[in-house]
This record gives C-alpha cells, structure tokens and sequence, in this order.
C-alpha cells in the first residue's frame, strides 16, 4: 500500500492475531511506547510476564530481524516525531482546543493508516466481484454503523446495485431469509459482538448469500458467521467505542469495495452516475438562484 506505519501503529494492527504472551507485551508497548528505549531485553520480558524468546519472536512477527532492529524502529519513530501524541491519550478537562483536536486528528489518521496498511486486497477484490455481479446486497449495522449502512446503501444504489440498509433486525431477518446465491450480505459492526447484526448475517448466510463481516478485529461472534472478513482498524482503548474514527475506517474499506465494483463496470458505472446526477440536478441551487435570492433580500 505503501504506507509507512510507526511502531505503536503495527503493534495496534497485529494484536488481535497475537498469541496471549505476545499480546501482553504488545499491550505494555501501547501503553508506554518508549519503554524499549529504556529497557532490555528481559526487563521488557518481565514487565510483560513474559521470556526474552518471546520478545524476540513478537519482533520478528511484525518485521524486525530481533529487539535491537525493533528499538532502533522505537528510536526513529521518537526522533521523527517527538510530540506525537500516543494512542492510549485520554482526554482531560483543561485540554487547550489545539491539544484536543492533535489528539483528534492522531487518532483519526492512525484509524485510516493501519487500515489501509493492513486490508485484505484479495478478500476486497472477492467481495467486489460477488457484488457486481449479484442480484442483491444486504447492508447490516445498529447504531454508529447503521448510518455507515444507509451512506453505502445511497452509494451503491447511484451506480446500479440494488441495495438495502437494515438497522431494524425484524425486516433485516426477513430480507435476510429472502436472499440467495446470487445475493451479497455485509454485517458492519466494530466491536463484531453486536448481537442484531450476527443474527442478520448469519440468517442471510443461511440462506446461501455471501456473508461479509465488517469489524475492526479478528476472532469476533461477526466473523464467525462471515464467508469473508474485512477489518476496520480504530485505536484500542482510545475514545469511545463509537467516535467517528470508527466509521471513518469502516467507510474506506467499504468505499474501496465501491471503487472495485466500480472498475468491473466502469462505463456501465459512469453512465448511472451521470443519468442519476442529471436526475437530480433541478433540486440544486444554481448561481443565478443565489443571485436572484440576494437581490430579493
């Protein structure tokens, strides 16, 4: 992707994949990013309840040829970006504006970075042929990712796919049942647990659609009703779970679907966009009508 991520950041995507001693260094290294600066080897090992070995492979999983190249990573990522403000930065009363929206915008670009440093090409490009060419998609989410439903639901309608948003589970289960085959189901939820969502995407996978999981960790209830899963990285323990950080990674896998469906038509695409565009085009004001407006006033 080509996109170059600091050491936090790939220790926040590869967690969930991480094996329980792993995850408790990677968990150390979140929360006192800078500890390898100031430790070795074994003091890292027992802070975590964990051996050097382990250190070493937990380097090695995400990249590193052991802990020295891994400190040196650590080392550059403070010498490149010394007022970095760290995931894990809570919110305090007597925050200055600027402070809040540095903290804001670290936790929004490092959402958008590790997903997209991170996504399953293949798994999306699968996902985009199924949809280009099936009968009906399905779109699943409550809450913050109901709204991301109905916004993919406005977007994949505009370029032809017959598309529905379903918050309500009562006539999600029923369209759910009613899928086939041929048809496409895509359950969006963060935390991948939320129980109206598994239940309509595990309703629609029985019925023979291709399911589709949109969460932000592997090993969710959501996943394990899902033929593909596609994740959407947020900073863990970093705002609430339902911030707009979250629906902004959601809304770039998804809008990267769009894009890929897109391209397997794109003549066919820009043709219903032009013609629903022109559809609309009397419902926007015009700079003669604000011209006109003004004049009155």
């Amino acid at each position: 992707m080509g996109t170059t991520l600091q050491v936090s950041q790939q220790v926040e995507a590869a967690l969930s994949g991480m094996s329980e001693a792993m995850r408790k260094i990677g968990q150390v290294l979140l929360s006192d990013p800078t500890a390898p600066l100031r430790m070795s080897i074994t003091e890292l090992a027992d802070r975590a309840g964990a051996s050097p070995a382990t250190v070493t492979r937990f380097c090695r999983m995400l990249g590193y040829d052991g802990y020295v190249q891994f400190r040196v990573a650590v080392a550059t990522d403070v010498g490149r970006a010394p007022t970095r403000i760290e995931i894990g930065t809570a919110f305090h009363p007597t925050d200055e504006p600027r402070d809040v929206l540095r903290t804001l915008l670290s936790g929004h670009v490092s959402s958008l970075q590790t997903t997209a440093a991170n996504v399953d090409l293949e798994a999306c490009a699968r996902v985009a042929h199924a949809i280009a060419h099936c009968g009906q998609v399905d779109l699943y989410g409550a809450g913050g990712s109901a709204a991301v439903a109905a916004e993919m639901e406005h977007r994949f309608y505009r370029i032809g796919v017959n598309t529905h948003a379903w918050a309500d589970p009562h006539t999600g289960l029923a369209s759910a049942s009613m899928l086939g085959p041929s048809d496409v189901a895509i359950g969006i939820s963060n935390s991948g647990a939320t129980s109206e969502t598994v239940e309509m995407l595990a309703r629609a996978r029985q019925s023979g659609a291709l399911a589709v999981a949109v969460t932000s960790r592997r090993g969710t209830p959501l996943e394990g009703v899902a033929d593909e899963c596609l994740i959407a990285t947020v900073p863990n323990q970093y705002l609430h779970p339902a911030d707009l950080s979250t629906k902004h990674a959601q809304l770039l896998v998804l809008d990267f679907i769009y894009m890929l469906v897109i391209q397997e038509d794109y003549a066919g695409a820009v043709a219903k966009l032009d013609v629903s565009a022109a559809a609309v085009a009397g419902h926007r004001v015009t700079d003669a009508d604000t011209t006109t407006q003004e004049a009155i006033a």
